[in-house]
């Protein structure tokens, strides 16, 4: 999935996070002992312009559906602060029960997703 991102303006992120079992994909049940993050840096810049806690949710629809308490997705509203071009967007999720000092979080991290994108300034800027 693709995201369009505006200075100043909000945009909704959901991503779900499948594994690969070998024999095929099947939902991560993330909903206990993770915490999960969007973070954003400019392509060719220093820092994250974007560090926002996501909110675990689950997936009730498409191929992989959750059920009873599992939870194998994330969402959260992304609301950059300037137009800052080419950026790097990442989700990372973080497992709560682990201490990693180089990280952001504090916690072992693992990329979940990660694409290139454009922050374009708001109509009128």
């Amino acid at each position: 999935m693709s995201y369009a991102f505006s200075e100043d303006r909000t945009t909704y992120v959901r991503e779900q996070l499948l594994e690969d079992k070998g024999d095929g994909d099947a939902l991560k049940d993330i909903s206990s002992g993770f915490a999960c993050y969007f973070r954003m840096w400019q392509a060719h810049g220093v820092g994250t312009v974007v560090n926002t806690t996501m909110t675990i949710v689950a997936i009730t629809e498409g191929d992989y559906p959750d059920s009873g308490g599992t939870k194998s997705g994330a969402e959260g509203y992304i609301t950059p602060a300037s137009a800052y071009g080419r950026v790097v967007c990442r989700v990372v999720l973080a497992d709560t029960g682990t201490v990693d000092l180089t990280t952001i979080s504090g916690k072992r991290e693992f990329v979940w997703k990660q694409w290139e994108a454009s922050v374009e300034p708001s109509p009128g800027s």
